[in-house]
């Protein structure tokens, strides 16, 4: 009798494991779930499946995930829990030079203001009311190339013919990509700071203000210019530039200038030289 009874309980046990046994979700059904959370406006929901989607080291796609789920937050109004969770997976993807990129547009793509609190940077508007205003305009810009730069080494130490016929595409579009951050914030009016040398071994500090319409040379808003760090290097840039010649006068050499160096000087043109 107590035979019976123990295949009883050992069929009964059977039938109730396999809802706890069964084979985790595909990281590819996971990320459906959460596109139609979004779609829902179930933006928790959606948050939490695509933030454990960007943290798993197994996940081939963490970058679009990763980049959804700050998505989720920015709609969550839970913005300042957005640069944990992108370190966090970078940690977690260090050795892919693809996630990085996608970190590092993360970051170039972001709100670029926030708040001082104690001490701790918050992204975004949730804590207007309790510190200092600030904006990490350079520190964003530096963080995304720190990134791409510790993308290309991983990239480059890869030999060609080892790199996927699909990912040749993505590799070449990398260093598009790069040129693109380097130059973001520091062409057209802004291309004097490319005299500049950007240290990318220690992050700049937050600035003072909101930072949209400031001007990167610290020296203002708008159309105020870059203050008297522009105006310093333009001094220093009078020793190598000459004035435009007007029409019909005879040319004037231009004296060598440093690679891809272009200034805007009061009354002169612009100028550009590799050198």
């Amino acid at each position: 009798m107590w035979r019976i009874c123990f295949l009883l309980l050992a069929v009964a046990l059977l039938l109730a494991v396999p809802s706890t046994m069964a084979a985790p979700e595909k990281p590819e059904d996971q990320r459906a779930q959460a596109l139609k959370d979004q779609k829902n406006g179930n933006w928790n929901d959606a948050y939490k499946a695509l933030s454990r989607l960007a943290l798993d080291a197994g996940n081939t796609g963490a970058g679009s995930d990763l980049q959804l789920a700050v998505a989720c937050l920015n709609q969550l109004g839970r913005l300042d829990e957005a640069d944990d969770l992108r370190e966090k997976a970078v940690v977690a993807h260090a050795q892919e030079w693809a996630f990085l990129q996608q970190a590092a547009e993360s970051y170039n793509g972001d709100s670029h203001y926030g708040f001082i609190v104690a001490g701790k940077f918050y992204r975004g508007n949730k804590h207007g009311n309790d510190g200092k205003q600030v904006n990490s305009l350079e520190r964003d810009r530096v963080r995304a190339l720190q990134l791409m730069s510790q993308g290309l080494g991983i990239l480059d130490a890869a030999p060609l013919a080892k790199v996927a016929d699909a990912d040749k595409k993505a590799a070449a579009q990398f260093y598009f990509d790069f040129s693109q951050m380097l130059l973001q914030g520091y062409n057209g009016q802004e291309a004097w700071k490319l005299q500049t040398l950007s240290d990318l071994t220690t992050l700049p500090d937050y600035e003072e203000g909101y930072g949209y319409g400031w001007r990167r040379g610290r020296g203002g808003w708008g159309g105020g210019g870059g203050g008297s760090e522009e105006r310093r290097w333009m001094r220093r840039a009078t020793r190598f530039f000459i004035r435009r010649p007007r029409v019909g006068s005879r040319p004037r050499p231009m004296a060598r200038v440093g690679a891809g160096a272009c200034c805007r000087l009061r009354n002169w043109g612009w100028a550009t030289r590799s050198g």
